[in-house]
């Protein structure tokens, strides 16, 4: 079937608007219509995709007899996959610059010569340069997001009115040469300079996919200029956007994106912001959905070096992912509005170096006493821009009057520490915190239980166990017991001396001597998630799901839809439940998903859903998670354009 109208390609003219022009002048009412008609089965998805894809449209230029040189309209693949970069005025560009062909448009340009332009195809171009107008990209009538298959170049398809210039939207200050200069940058030769604002844009889009509804007044086009040519409007920019965003967090961690950026120029002009700049701690609150920051992030934002962190100085920032996003928030928070210590204040606590004192122990004994919260909790409070961890003052005497440390007792009673543990438990006192009881790392005695002893009475105490403690708990286990668990488990023998220690492996008392054996029950729990077949280790989840961490806590973790099996030596997560995951996935988006396919920032599918343009299906118990119909997100990208 031969065409009656063979459109001939205009200058800077687009695909969408060569076979719109084909499409009406040969009677058909949409452009989906048209290819239909001539055997190219077609939605907005894939019409997209045609419009995009040269060997794809050249398919359609050769079935329609256009000229061949038309297929050169669309921008050249750069490299192996759709992915690669693309061909711009002879310089390969991120594929990330372009949006959907025929969604945006200049109806003075139209009125003018009937085409769309190419220059439209970028994204991140807001007006015509020529008009020094704004580009329009849903209808002025009906707000139906303008895409590709409608009728007319200038017509909207779902209402049949002629396109108007919006006049309510008024051009920002510097907005025309923001998109001249994009134009030029990215038409030249200085690859460095486009790979910089790709980077500047990059960190934008991830501000708004990580923050929902994240207020940055200016366009991404507009920011990106600013930042390369005015400097202190840029300053000013970013005063704003942590000002209109103090809910999502402290101002750090609302640019983390751009202060942790690659780009040496991006991470110095921000951290310059902090250094320059004070903020009020109290005007900012805590985040509310959490996510996983790598560790040189953590690093940057707490202004630490990456050795701390690995030495464990900051594991109450951790989650059993990672660094969590919600707990450095929280730190950053009391950094920048700390608990001053007036001297009223001050008097209230005590440093480890002062409980040490009143303890009677070394300061080290007192940090091990106190590396976890179970005794007493820690505070940090600030004085003269310095940290301290301190104890509340009338809490450490209380449990100095009510119990005391194997070291100081042994002290009191000037006697061996080494063996003093030992001695109480064969006539019966034994600690209520220690190595073998609980996670605090030194025996703690009830001051009721030794107020008898003297230091005659534990001389003369020559019958216990010299070999009392962890290391001989171990290593009085019968050898072949050990070997035999770790036969059955097929783990090393010191894995299984971890199970045992974390009391994963369940051991029981033979004799006084101490040795012990192995519950034969908690072997075979062990044993099914190791051997089963039916367990995943949890770091190699990756290659079973195909989702980021902190998407997979967010929407599979917190809702309790994958439980974590911890087994201390390595976390496990059952294949059953990731199943069950991946087919609900076959058929959902979460709202993360549904945003990317759709190409827009994430805040935007709350509100299709607020608007009744699409429907959220909610999932689990407690804690629901939101996800939306793939198939749902399919038809409405093409009815809404996007």
């Amino acid at each position: 079937m031969t065409l009656l109208y063979i459109p001939i390609p205009l200058p800077s003219e687009s695909a969408a608007s060569l076979l719109l022009r084909a499409s009406y002048k040969n009677g058909y009412t949409s452009l989906s219509s048209f290819l239909n008609a001539y055997g190219f089965p077609v939605h907005t998805k894939s019409l997209n995709s045609m419009l995009s894809d040269q060997e794809k449209f050249k398919k359609i230029v050769i079935k329609l007899d256009i000229c061949k040189s038309s297929i050169n309209i669309i921008p050249s693949i750069y490299g192996p996959t759709k992915r690669s970069q693309r061909m711009w005025k002879s310089q390969p560009i991120s594929y990330h610059f372009f949006c959907a062909d025929g969604s945006k448009l200049c109806t003075e340009c139209i009125n003018e010569n009937g085409i769309l332009r190419t220059e439209w195809l970028l994204k991140h171009l807001t007006c015509c340069i020529v008009h020094q107008t704004k580009l329009i990209t849903e209808c002025n009538y009906c707000h139906h997001t303008i895409n590709a298959n409608r009728k007319k170049i200038d017509e909207c398809y779902k209402c049949q009115k002629t396109f108007s210039l919006d006049t309510s939207k008024k051009l920002l200050k510097y907005e025309i040469e923001a998109n001249r200069w994009f134009l030029d940058q990215l038409s030249s030769d200085n690859l460095d300079l486009i790979k910089s604002i790709k980077i500047f844009l990059s960190a934008i889009q991830a501000t708004y996919i990580t923050f929902k509804n994240f207020v940055i007044d200016e366009p991404p086009i507009l920011l990106t200029y600013l930042f390369f040519s005015n400097l202190s409007s840029t300053e000013e920019i970013f005063l704003k956007i942590i000002n209109n965003n103090k809910s999502h967090g402290h101002p750090k961690l609302l640019l983390v994106h751009f202060l942790s950026s690659l780009h040496p120029k991006i991470h110095q002009f921000v951290n310059k912001i902090f250094k320059k700049y004070t903020f009020n701690g109290s005007d900012f609150e805590t985040l509310k959905d959490d996510f996983v920051l790598t560790k040189r992030t953590t690093a940057i934002l707490i202004n630490a070096n990456r050795a701390k962190l690995d030495a464990d100085n900051f594991s109450f920032l951790k989650d059993e992912y990672g660094f969590s996003a919600k707990k450095v928030n929280t730190y950053l928070l009391d950094v920048l509005h700390p608990d001053q210590i007036d001297e009223r204040v001050e008097e209230e606590y005590l440093t480890l170096k002062e409980a040490s004192e009143v303890l009677g122990i070394y300061y080290e004994l007192t940090s091990k006493l106190f590396s976890t919260n179970r005794i007493l909790t820690k505070k940090v409070i600030h004085k003269d821009n310095k940290s301290y961890t301190v104890i509340t003052k009338n809490d450490l005497l209380k449990f100095n009057q009510e119990y005391i440390t194997v070291h100081r007792l042994a002290k009191d009673l000037d006697v061996l520490t080494q063996y003093l543990t030992a001695k109480l438990s064969s006539i019966g006192i034994e600690a209520i915190h220690g190595p073998l009881i609980d996670d605090v790392k030194i025996d703690v005695f009830k001051r009721t239980d030794i107020q008898h002893l003297t230091h005659e009475k534990i001389v003369e105490i020559k019958n216990y166990d010299t070999k009392f403690g962890y290391k001989a708990y171990i290593s009085n286990l019968d050898t072949n017991e050990l070997s035999k668990v770790s036969l059955t488990l097929k783990i090393h023998i010191n894995d299984v001396k971890k199970l045992i220690k974390y009391k994963v492996l369940k051991s029981y008392k033979r004799s006084s001597l101490q040795s012990l054996y192995i519950d034969e029950e908690s072997i075979n729990y062990v044993n099914d998630i190791l051997n089963s077949g039916k367990f995943i280790n949890f770091k190699n989840i990756s290659s079973f799901i195909d989702c980021p961490p902190n998407w997979l806590r967010k929407y599979w973790i917190d809702t309790k839809y994958l439980k974590i099996i911890d087994l201390k030596i390595y976390k496990y997560v059952s294949y059953s439940e990731l199943n069950n995951i991946n087919n609900l996935r076959k058929n959902y988006f979460t709202g993360a998903e549904a945003s990317k396919y759709l190409g827009m920032p994430h805040q935007h599918i709350t509100n299709l859903n607020s608007q009744g343009l699409i429907k959220a299906h909610y999932f689990g118990q407690e804690k629901k998670i939101r996800l939306f119909l793939k198939s749902d997100v399919y038809a409405i990208k093409p009815k809404h354009g996007f």
